[in-house]
Parts: C-alpha cells; structure tokens; sequence
C-alpha cells in the first residue's frame, strides 16, 4: 500500500521537523528575548518560556542529528565526498558547542536576573556581549544549515565554504554587538 515511500524519504522528513523545531524555537528564543529586553527586565515568565525554547531546540537538533545518522547510512561513500555535508556537520556542530554554552552560561545568567533591572545588573552586563555573540552564531548558523538543505550540491571546496560561514559569523557577531551597545547605551540614560 505504502510501497511509494521509501527510507530516504521517511529520514528526510525527519530531518525536515528537526530544522523546523531546532531553527523555529531559536528564532522565535532571539525574536522574544529581544521584545523581552525592551522593558529592560526579564519576567519569570518570559524566562521560562525561553527555557522551554531551548529545550526544543535541543529537540530539533537531537532529530537532525539522528535522521543525518540515518540519512548518511544510506550511502556514506557520497556523503562522505560531499563538500556540502561536511559544511553542514561542521555548522551543525557548531551548533551543538553553541547550544551547550548557552545551556551551562547563558540560561543560568539569563535566570538570574530574574524580575531585576538588566542595566543595573552587573553579572548581566558583563555576559551579555558573549550572550550576542551567541545568538549571532545561531541565527547565521541555522540559516546556513536550511539553506544547505535546500541546495542540491554546492560546487566549491570545504575550505571556501567555510571561510564564507565564518566571514558571515564576523559580520554578524560585528553587527550584534553593535546593536547590544547601542541598545545598551540608550536604556542606560
């Protein structure tokens, strides 16, 4: 009955609800942390949702990873010849080491301010650049890694996608921690 569907199919969608939970939760974590500081406090509220996010990031990413596994058991041979793969396990694992920072430092600096003033918050203050850089990281990391999916090959070599990624992470950590300080500047006054 369902002989149309086949393996590869099953562990694509997969893969596809992985991008979907990992990268929706971290957007909508960087859109609600932003509308959250505007009022330069974070609620316990929004604090937990942000919590739960994460969780389901780590949820995501569990997925992509597992349906990858299974994806690349189907013929390691070109996968493994894939300059394109290989760019996105590195950016994937990127990820990760970002995912596990922001669970062991950030979530528990972000806890603990608490219904406090950001901007009188000292802790807060000194961890928030690596907290934008972190976010900065993520959002270009998960927009490589879909935009990866979509492509069918890319035709330049391991090393020139990767210095692509990287010089789109400088511009971007460079941009955040712009926006930071001059967020920061203007809710100081």
């Amino acid at each position: 009955m369902f002989e149309f569907i086949t393996l590869k199919m099953i562990y694509i969608a997969l893969h596809v609800f992985g991008v979907v939970f990992g990268a929706g939760a971290a957007f909508m974590s960087d859109i609600i942390f932003l509308s959250s500081i505007k009022d330069r406090a974070l609620s316990s509220a929004e604090i937990r949702i942000l919590s739960i996010l994460s969780k389901i990031v780590w949820l995501g990413l569990g997925i992509l990873v597992l349906s990858g596994i299974l994806l690349f058991s189907l013929d390691p041979v070109m996968y493994a010849a894939s300059t394109k793969f290989l760019a996105k396990m590195t950016i994937v694992g990127a990820l990760i080491l970002n995912g596990v920072i922001f669970h062991r430092i950030h979530l528990p600096l972000i806890k603990g301010t608490e219904n406090k003033v950001l901007t009188g918050h000292d802790q807060f203050l000194k961890g928030s650049s690596l907290l934008v850089i972190s976010g900065a990281i993520s959002v270009v990391s998960w927009s490589f890694a879909i935009f990866f999916g979509i492509l069918r090959s890319i035709p330049y070599s391991y090393i020139t996608i990767m210095l692509v990624y990287l010089g789109v992470v400088l511009c971007a950590i460079g941009a955040a921690l712009i926006m930071k300080k001059k967020f920061f500047d203007r809710v100081r006054v």
